[in-house]
């Protein structure tokens, strides 16, 4: 598998088999009435809750998104849906579901780019850069200068607000890209910056 491919081994028939059960969190528990009665707490709970399941557990947090999705299609939570389905995307990359992850992110992507939020358009941008690599073979260079832009729009928003971890992935992941197509100043620039936040970074939390 090429570096760009995450490398979480579910087997993909473990995500189409997952089934849409009642979310059981402790967070659900304790919010009592308003989990059942207030459709934006109720959000909220199964969000959070599968944003937490995503780096271990990403089958786990799929099911949460499923339900989470229902419920603001529902509810008409426009906001939430398209920040649901961004998570799930994210999640199907780690399951390595590159094609489902594509189409999930495009099928928001639009409405991530018109939102308010400049984290969730940033977020919106990141993803759909990740997917289309992800899912390109040939002419990679191309679609690279393609979506250049995307990723500079993206880094500019996590920078706004200091989402130095983002910041660091994004600019890992360009020096990686500019690397492979033998773009040496590019790559060394981004390389520079990358150390600069991670020192950054590890400063912050340097547990």
């Amino acid at each position: 598998k090429q570096w760009y491919q995450r490398r979480v081994r579910v087997s993909p028939s473990t995500y189409t088999a997952l089934t849409s059960t009642a979310c059981n969190s402790p967070q659900a528990t304790a919010a009592g009435d308003s989990y059942i009665t207030q459709p934006e707490v109720h959000s909220h709970v199964l969000f959070n809750s599968a944003r937490a399941d995503l780096p271990d557990a990403p089958h786990r947090a799929i099911e949460k998104l499923l339900l989470l999705i229902l419920h603001c299609k529902s509810n008409h939570l426009m906001g939430m849906l398209i920040r649901a389905n961004l998570l799930l995307a994210e999640a199907q990359l780690l399951l390595r579901l590159y094609q489902p992850a594509l189409q999930t992110t495009e099928s928001v992507l639009v409405q991530a780019l018109g939102s308010t939020d400049i984290l969730v358009q940033s977020t919106g941008r990141w993803l759909y850069v990740q997917c289309k690599m992800v899912n390109t073979v040939q002419d990679r260079e191309r679609t690279l200068s393609l979506l250049e832009k995307h990723l500079k729009l993206a880094l500019d928003g996590f920078l706004a607000h200091s989402d130095v971890t983002n910041v660091c992935d994004i600019l890992y992941y360009m020096s990686r890209l500019y690397h492979e197509f033998d773009r040496r100043d590019d790559r060394n620039k981004c390389a520079k910056r990358y150390r600069n936040y991670k020192m950054t970074l590890s400063l912050q939390d340097p547990l």
